[in-house]
Formats: structure tokens, C-alpha cells, sequence
């Protein structure tokens, strides 16, 4: 396998099939775009990434590892390309490309809109949302509901997230 550092301090890592990884996204950034040529994003890429605010995701993304955005405590967008096959965004939300599946929630928001197209949701999507004080779920969701900014089941029989 072979790692290098870019001149932005992101560190990389080719393995021997050719699969480039993000290891490390630079630390003192607002803003990144994931370069075009990464294909997965490893776990804690982002952990250093203190202020970062939107992160692009390219076309060229495939997998994200669990945890690959915790610590991103100011997190509010993820931009993804319109033709990734694997992933979209919405409203500060990291979805699979149907917008079937939540798989991450902005770090940084205070309330979020989940659209009626989700029918699951990861069960680490809202791990380290400590600012999110309200969840508003679109009335033709058909798996889940919002009440009080609370996220609950359909029927409003069982509590999924409560606030932080």
C-alpha cells in the first residue's frame, strides 16, 4: 500500500488495487472538497476537522466508514455529486442515492428535516448531534413521524431521538 500527504496536509492511501482512501482530511479547514479520485472515506477522517462546515463529496465515493465525519462538531452540509451512485444530500443530510436510508446527520445542526423518502434510518446517524433540538419529519414519511421535535415510529407509539 502506498500513503502520501497532499500540500493541504490530507493524507491518502492507495491500496494495491488501485483504491484510493481518505485517511485524513486537513485539520484547519471550514470547507472541503473531497478530491475526485477517493473512492472510499475511512473511519475518523474527519475527527480532527473541528470547524469544517460542508464537505463535498465526489462522484467518485463509494463507501463511507462509520465515524468517518465524528467530531465535525460544526458540520451543517454535505454537498454530494448529482450522478454519485451511492450517495445524495439534503437539507444538512448524508442519504443513499435513492434518499432511502439516512446515514448521517450534520453535526452542527440545530434542526433537521427529514424527507418522506426515508424509510430507514442508520442507527448511528444522529451520533454526536448534541446541537439538534429539533426534528421535523415530512407528514407523507411512511415509516416515521415528528411530534414536539421529537422522532417517533408512524403511529407515534415509540420514541426513536429525543434533543442531545
Amino acid at each position: 500500500m502506498e500513503q502520501w500527504t497532499d500540500e493541504f496536509g490530507a493524507k491518502f492511501e492507495k491500496d494495491d488495487n488501485g483504491i484510493v482512501s481518505l485517511l485524513k482530511a486537513p485539520e484547519n479547514i471550514t470547507e472541503y472538497a473531497i478530491p475526485d479520485f477517493v473512492t472510499k472515506i475511512k473511519k475518523h477522517a474527519f475527527s480532527e476537522c473541528k470547524e469544517v462546515t460542508n464537505i463535498t463529496i465526489p462522484n467518485s465515493v463509494s463507501e463511507i466508514f462509520v465515524t468517518a465525519f465524528r467530531g465535525c462538531s460544526k458540520l451543517t452540509k454535505f454537498i454530494v455529486g448529482t450522478d454519485n451512485p451511492n450517495f445524495s444530500s439534503e437539507n444538512g443530510l448524508l442519504l443513499s442515492n435513492d434518499k432511502s436510508l439516512l446515514f448521517q446527520c450534520g453535526e452542527g445542526l440545530t434542526s433537521v428535516s427529514i424527507p418522506n423518502s426515508v424509510t430507514e434510518i442508520y442507527d448511528r446517524a444522529f451520533e454526536g448531534c448534541s446541537r439538534l433540538t429539533k426534528i421535523i419529519v415530512d407528514a407523507d414519511n411512511p415509516k416515521f413521524s415528528s411530534g414536539n421535535g421529537l422522532l417517533l415510529n408512524k403511529e407515534k407509539t415509540s420514541l426513536l431521538r429525543c434533543g442531545p
